[in-house]
């Protein structure tokens, strides 16, 4: 009797769920030895919950909070058990099985934890064709947004899809039986309760929320579940959710590597660091404050008829390295400010670029007056633009500095706070990217107070940008500081 025959055997001799259960953690057994990888004792907890949580669909609890120190392992239980859930419904209950992973960042998703699955499941590729009769249909490629296996005996398919939780992205209507949010502090708690968790509703679908603490973070409802559990563990016992905390060293008792990595790390940034605290021992440390909320933002999406005669103001924040050059064109119409388009340049070859921007800003025509922030890049474009935008635009250039900075972003800050400024509703198919990105990074946009005087930027982390906001807030800066105080415009707001 082979293997597979055993857990067919233990399933035609199950007399309830809880026997299904065990005969799914021998599964898991039989796949770890085939693919060569023990769990360590502090992952089993989670793995075993997610079996118990998904075999029931959310009867025994559908809510998993995992808080654990970078690098110990998380992203490997969740893959692992995964792929031992979605073979075990096609293999052994023939039913079909979906799972939708989520994060911040979609592609870090895909490559991570997606390309783990694939990779545990090269191990037992051929294994599985011939044993299992089951084959891998799509998911091939390293970049594949879909994993799919699939059962020659009954066309069962389990699919594994990646889906980003950006605030932006438009991932509503999919249904998934097992629902993982990696970098759960790191999303927004409204994307996460009005369009993700629903996507598990149809199936009793199960949700393991993945995380680490960040200075940065956004999600309090993720924070609120750690919390609690903090001041109260035994509500593991008493409700239908469960929270598990692994600190660095609970991990290093099981394994030396890690715990030599980590002290060197901790030598590295020192014990106190902010960096260490927060990805390894476990600390909310401190909180960014968010520069706009949602709702805030959702409530300034409006459409807006533009008119030739109203004043239109612009402004160009130049890529610095690994950014963008963003050029924002605004319409005063009253009281109220409306961004009317957005150009994005990337990399640095501004001698091409230029007339590029010519062309985008000569379609907005007429046009009042403008900014380009001169630091670094800024005064090449600054001397050629200017020559050629005038006499139909006036182009000044915008020096950087704590001073006009804090004046800048608190022009900015008092038109979102009044919801006096509204970005478009509808877009052109060439504007519908750049609209996306606008609102992404203005929701990631944070503010921080050296003293009395504000800044905004985005928050430190790989492949988070502020170019959009920052070019706002020069347009709403040369509108509301520049022109009207500078004699360029001779009517006063």
């Amino acid at each position: 009797m082979n293997e597979i025959e055993a857990i067919q055997l233990k399933l035609g001799n199950a007399k309830n769920i809880f026997d299904v259960i065990e005969a799914c953690k021998d599964w898991r057994e039989i796949l770890c030895i085939r693919i060569k990888e023990k769990l360590r004792p502090y992952q089993m907890p989670l793995s075993d919950k997610m079996i118990e949580f998904v075999l029931t669909e959310g009867v025994l609890g559908n809510e998993v909070s995992t808080l654990w120190s970078r690098q110990s392992g998380k992203t490997e239980t969740v893959a692992l058990t995964t792929l031992v859930l979605g073979t075990f419904h096609i293999l052994f209950l023939k039913e079909g099985f979906g799972c939708g992973l989520f994060a911040p960042v979609e592609s870090m998703i895909t490559h991570v934890t997606r390309n783990r699955v694939r990779q545990k499941y090269k191990m037992i590729k051929h294994w599985l064709e011939r044993e299992g009769h089951i084959i891998q249909t799509a998911g091939e490629g390293y970049t594949a947004a879909t994993f799919t296996l699939q059962s020659l005996i009954n066309d069962k398919e389990l699919t594994i899809r990646s889906l980003s939780a950006g605030e932006s992205a438009s991932i509503i209507g999919e249904t998934f039986s097992l629902l993982v949010i990696e970098q759960s502090e790191l999303v927004d708690s409204l994307k996460l309760k009005t369009d993700i968790f629903p996507m598990g509703a149809a199936k009793g679908g199960v949700r393991i929320m993945t995380g680490t603490t960040s200075p940065y973070f956004r999600n309090e409802y993720f924070r609120e579940a750690i919390e609690k559990w903090n001041k109260d563990p035994k509500l593991n016992k008493s409700t239908s959710d469960w929270v598990e905390i692994v600190d660095w060293k609970e991990a290093a008792k099981v394994c030396p590597a890690y715990s030599r990595y980590v002290k060197r790390e901790r030598d590295k940034l020192g014990e106190d660091s902010i960096e260490f605290k927060t990805q390894y021992g476990l600390e909310w440390v401190g909180t960014a404050l968010k520069f706009v909320g949602w709702e805030t933002l959702a409530v300034l999406e409006q459409d807006y008829e533009s008119l030739l005669e109203r004043l239109r103001f612009f402004a160009i924040d130049v890529a610095r390295a690994g950014d963008s050059t963003v050029v924002t064109i605004i319409e005063l119409d009253g009281g109220s400010i409306h961004i009317l388009g957005w150009l994005e340049l990337e990399g640095i070859d501004f001698e091409i670029q230029i007339p590029t921007m010519v062309g985008f800003l000569d379609h907005y025509k007429p046009l009042r007056y403008g900014l380009v922030d001169i630091a670094g890049m800024g005064r090449p474009i600054y001397d050629m633009l200017k020559k050629k935008l005038w006499p139909w635009a006036r182009l000044d250039a915008y020096y950087p500095g704590e001073g006009s900075n804090d004046d800048m972003y608190k022009a900015l800050d008092r038109e979102v706070a009044h919801k006096r400024i509204f970005y478009p509703k509808t877009v052109a198919a060439d504007q519908k990217k750049n609209k996306a990105k606008f609102i992404e990074q203005m929701l990631d946009l944070e503010r921080k107070y050296k003293g009395f005087s504000l800044k905004l930027e985005a928050p430190r982390i790989k492949g988070r940008h502020d170019d959009y906001p920052v070019s706002l807030a020069m347009a709403v800066y040369a509108l509301k500081e520049k022109a009207f105080k500078g004699g360029v415009v001779s009517v006063e707001i």
